[in-house]
């Protein structure tokens, strides 16, 4: 009755489909249908606080990093991966330790054979406690698995810091493009006016036979076509706000900063390229690389000790008798000890072919760390190009959109003094406005060069050299 019952039960637990928080239609800029689920942020580093100063002071960007570290799927996976690597170290680990196990046993043999039935007959009930098929490992297969699992456990600790600096980067590319995009659309509509402002005066030269008619159609042309880059600029910020808000969440709006005048990195690319190249060691990604590493070696240990004799052992106490009553009655104990040895003789070459198997698993982790090492060392090495080039770039148009707002000041002086056209003052204006798009492309391209920097160095430990400073 009871088996009747407990067969009727089921431990699978009810599924339920995940809500997942997201526009109700295809344009939509936010959520509808009541809040999403609270969140827990994610405190940030010293590196990831640093950058997050560097490119927007405030308490803004590190907000939304600490948002987005706790909303992106990929680093929840993460998390996920390394807690099912401790679990699986949990279980390789209890492997070594003999499992105590608490037994009832009935047995009844009978036969239709008179003389069988006398002679091997049984009708036994037995309660014991003790160990079953516990393996001795003289030869260490099973501490070489336990090895491998901590190894991979380690790895996937270092492989979660490593996407953790690439989900870091990403979100301030995002936020840095956002801001840039919101930032060209101001520039773009204040082009727009400006070219309808000098549509207005062509008209109006028209009107008394100072223009003609190809004049007034160009400026036309032109009005039309700053109205088209303003509803461009528009959906691009837009792309960059959804392209935001599906990291962060459907409910952020970011604040609005001094793009034109975001500062690049306070560190040096030549001292930090001065430095020893072997820091790159204690890189994330590297150290994953080298932790896989020694775990494919561990393994080659297991498969190595699998050609030796495996010896279990089975042993227990407990009391035994025809009848229940007499489980516990003065006589009944038993004991019981079974150590068994194997050792196979013949496989077909599956115990060689294991090894070899571990051997290549080796050789393969060893291309890829030195991969690894090279990759990182080239990431490096290029976004210090990359800062430098940038900076140089941002230096240069930086001097050039302050000569093109000083030609407009100018221009505009002479025009409220009455020696120039109104007209002139807008023509400079407008080219100072296209002068300042062009800066914004430089001073994002500086910073996204920082995020790239810091991405490379993300959890590398370094000092500066003495010389750097001076």
């Amino acid at each position: 009755m009871a088996f009747l019952l407990t067969a009727g039960c089921s431990l699978t637990p009810a599924y339920v489909r995940p809500e997942v928080q997201v526009p109700a239609t295809l344009r939509a800029s936010g959520t509808t249908g009541g809040p999403g689920p609270v969140v827990q942020r994610v405190p940030l580093t010293e590196q990831e606080r640093r950058i997050a100063q560097t490119l927007a002071p405030g308490p803004e960007l590190e907000d939304i990093l600490q948002r987005g570290l706790a909303r992106n799927a990929d680093y929840q996976i993460a998390d996920l991966t390394v807690e099912r690597a401790r679990a699986e170290l949990r279980i390789q680990r209890a492997q070594r330790v003999p499992q105590v196990d608490v037994t009832a046993h009935a047995q009844r043999q009978h036969f239709d054979d008179d003389a069988l039935d006398a002679r091997y007959q049984q009708d036994l009930k037995s309660v014991g406690v003790g160990v079953n098929a516990f393996e001795l490992d003289l030869f260490g297969r099973v501490k070489a698995m336990s090895a491998a699992s901590r190894e991979r456990f380690v790895a996937s600790e270092h492989g979660r810091q490593a996407l953790r600096g690439a989900v870091v980067a990403e979100i301030l590319r995002a936020y840095v493009a956002e801001q840039a995009a919101a930032t060209d659309q101001v520039h773009a509509r204040s082009l727009q006016e400006a070219a309808q402002a000098l549509l207005q005066f062509a008209v109006a030269r028209q009107q008394v036979g100072v223009a003609s008619t190809d004049e007034v159609n160009a400026y036309r042309a032109a009005a039309d076509q700053a109205e088209v880059d303003v509803q461009r600029a528009v959906d691009r910020q837009r792309s960059a706000l959804r392209a935001l808000q599906i990291l962060v969440g459907y409910g952020l709006v970011p604040n609005r900063i001094a793009f034109d005048a975001m500062t690049a990195s306070s560190e040096v690319p030549q001292a930090l390229g001065s430095l020893d190249s072997a820091i790159l060691l204690t890189r994330p990604d590297v150290q994953q690389a080298e932790a896989e590493l020694r775990a494919a070696n561990a393994d080659i240990g297991a498969a190595r000790a699998a050609f030796f004799p495996s010896i279990t052992l089975s042993t227990g106490v407990g009391t035994a008798s025809e009848d229940l009553g007499g489980l516990f009655e003065g006589g009944s104990r038993s004991w019981t000890f079974i150590p068994q040895l194997s050792l196979p003789i013949f496989d077909l070459g599956r115990r060689r072919a294991n090894l070899d198997l571990a051997h290549l698993r080796k050789r393969t982790e060893i291309v890829e760390y030195e991969r690894t090492v090279q990759a990182a060392f080239r990431e490096v090495a290029d976004a210090l190009d990359a800062v430098q080039t940038s900076a140089s770039a941002q230096a240069r148009s930086t001097q050039k959109a302050q000569e093109s707002h000083q030609r407009a000041a100018r221009a505009l002086t002479r025009v409220s003094r009455g020696l120039h056209d109104p007209a002139v003052a807008v023509n400079a204006r407008a080219e100072a406005l296209r002068e300042a798009r062009s800066h914004l492309d430089t001073v994002r391209d500086q910073a996204f060069a920082q995020i790239t920097l810091f991405s490379a160095l993300y959890e590398v430990e370094y000092a500066p050299p003495a010389t750097a400073s001076k």
